[in-house]
């Protein structure tokens, strides 16, 4: 795990905090709540917990997306394309397989774009403006857009402890790779 545990890309307008699950996270409903609201504002779109699974040929991800409200939700595509580049940017490799609740998705690199396939032409995106949607005649349909590096560091950093003060919104968190994660 690196020093930051946690990023937030961006792409077609919409920002995502990418969670690495080695960070120890108690409440992840809470935490996605606190982090998707800065002075009563939404700040971000959504908080994607990722589990990078190298041993894989391409690496795969098991992705879990948070809402602003704090529920799991379906990955939408903005979602899926910040996910992909932030295991990609991992691995050191051009593609991955994102495992999703509605299923495994290729995603691959295209220097600055990402693409992802998408289930089902019914799921596509209709007003992603920035993305671009491809339907291939033999493949499920593809997603595209450019996504942002991830260097803007969220502030904080994760702590193993997995204390988050007992309020479920934690904000003073320090690093350690040993971390375990858990969910309520």
């Amino acid at each position: 795990m690196s020093d930051r545990p946690a990023r937030t890309y961006r792409t077609a307008g919409r920002a995502y905090l990418v969670v690495d699950t080695q960070a120890c996270i108690a409440d992840r409903r809470a935490f996605a709540r606190s982090r998707c609201r800065a002075d009563g504002a939404p700040a971000l779109d959504g908080v994607l917990f990722c589990a990078l699974e190298e041993r894989y040929d391409p690496p795969r991800v098991v992705l879990t997306a948070y809402g602003p409200d704090g529920t799991t939700e379906a990955v939408p595509a903005n979602g899926a394309l910040c996910a992909a580049r932030w295991a990609m940017d991992r691995a050191g490799t051009d593609a991955v397989m994102l495992d999703t609740l509605a299923g495994t998705r290729r995603a691959e690199s295209h220097g600055r774009e990402v693409s992802v396939e998408v289930g089902d032409r019914v799921a596509l995106p209709t007003h992603a403006t920035g993305l671009a949607v491809s339907l291939p005649e033999s493949r499920p349909p593809v997603v595209r857009g450019p996504v942002s590096d991830g260097r803007d560091d969220s502030p904080w950093t994760a702590d193993s402890s997995c204390d988050d003060g007992g309020g479920g919104e934690p904000d003073d968190w320090t690093t350690d790779g040993a971390a375990q994660t858990t969910d309520r």
